[in-house]
């Protein structure tokens, strides 16, 4: 259980060379069937030839992932959705046709471009797994083009981990109804122990959730923010063990977080807590 090996594939569908071809992403890299040989292919290209949409596809995520600045636009959504992506595909357009940039306006427009390229090319999964893997880079200090990826991850990380709570009690322990509404403070940091500490009390509840950095690409991107009804704070690929937080009803009516550390099973139809 490392690395993506425990992620099913993504496939996208592209039409190419007069037929119907599979891009797909598997064990954390992207992958053309029906191209063989794409070192060839691209070194076509690289001198001049017309990439095939499917190699075109491939450059495009060898270059989202590589630079980093498709985050700026990823990392502060919980999903790009139908109508975010309509915009984005006018603004590229107008960029090209006006000279007018309305996104991502801390790089170049080239850059710029390919990048907004990438998000609205690729479907939403295929982008999740991008940013999971500038993620990976980053903690094991590869360059990233893209000056403020180590932020954005950060934030992507709060944004995601705040998402992942409020699923996992989904409003059945609050009487104050949406559990979004429970004041969350995300502390990302490396040097200290991933956990919790809070309390559910209605109009009195609060939360402190501490993660790595590595949440994302470990936890989230690996669909363990959730498992079972339990929030998921760190995971031990070594030991097959998963940080697991529950709550604990009190006398008083409180409930409190209780992290411990459980088993982790990958069966057919998803992850279980042994």
């Amino acid at each position: 259980m490392t690395g993506g090996d425990d992620i099913e594939d993504l496939e996208l569908t592209v039409r190419c060379g007069g037929g119907l071809h599979v891009v797909r992403w598997s064990r954390g890299r992207l992958v053309l069937d029906h191209h063989p040989d794409i070192d060839a292919e691209r070194a076509l290209v690289a001198f001049g030839g017309e990439a095939p949409p499917c190699v075109a596809h491939y450059e495009l995520w060898c270059e989202a992932v590589a630079d980093g600045g498709f985050l700026g636009e990823w990392a502060h959504r919980h999903e790009i959705g139908r109508d975010r992506l309509w915009w984005l595909k006018v603004a590229i357009e107008r960029m090209r046709s006006e000279g007018v940039q309305e996104f991502l306006r801390d790089m170049s427009r080239p850059t710029a471009a390919r990048m907004g390229q990438f998000v609205t090319g690729f479907p939403q999964s295929f982008v999740d797994q991008a940013g999971a893997e500038v993620a990976r880079r980053l903690l094991a200090g590869e360059n990233v083009a893209y000056p403020r990826a180590d932020l954005l991850i950060e934030q992507a990380v709060a944004l995601r981990v705040r998402e992942a709570f409020a699923r996992s009690i989904g409003g059945t322990l609050l009487s104050l109804g949406a559990a979004a509404l429970v004041p969350f403070r995300p502390m990302i940091a490396d040097d200290v122990e991933a956990g919790i500490s809070g309390v559910l009390d209605g109009r009195n509840s609060w939360v402190e959730v501490t993660v790595s950095p590595a949440w994302l690409a470990q936890v989230w991107a690996r669909g363990l923010g959730v498992v079972e009804g339990h929030l998921l704070v760190a995971v031990d690929d070594e030991s097959h063990r998963a940080l697991v937080v529950t709550w604990k009803g009190e006398a008083n009516g409180h409930h409190v977080p209780v992290v411990d550390w459980s088993d982790l099973v990958h069966r057919p139809d998803g992850w279980a807590l042994a």
